[in-house]
């Protein structure tokens, strides 16, 4: 771990090969349910899915910005 030098509240973690080598498999594993999941759906739920989380994340940015002012 080591400090941003522009930002000394802010760390870089590094990952060794093993840990490396963990995530890429747990984020294959990830993945692969993604895509079983989405296969479950007829393709106008999956239009209807992925619309409305744009929304939700439009929506959801909106309000983060909003607290921050």
């Amino acid at each position: 771990m080591e400090e941003v030098p522009e930002d000394r509240r802010n760390k870089m973690v590094y990952l060794t090969d093993e840990g490396l080598s963990k995530a890429r498999e747990i984020m294959d594993r990830i993945h692969s349910c993604e895509i079983s999941a989405m296969k479950q759906l007829t393709p106008e739920e999956r239009e209807t899915l992925l619309t409305l989380t744009k929304t939700y994340i439009q929506s959801y940015s909106q309000a983060m910005a909003d607290s921050l002012e």
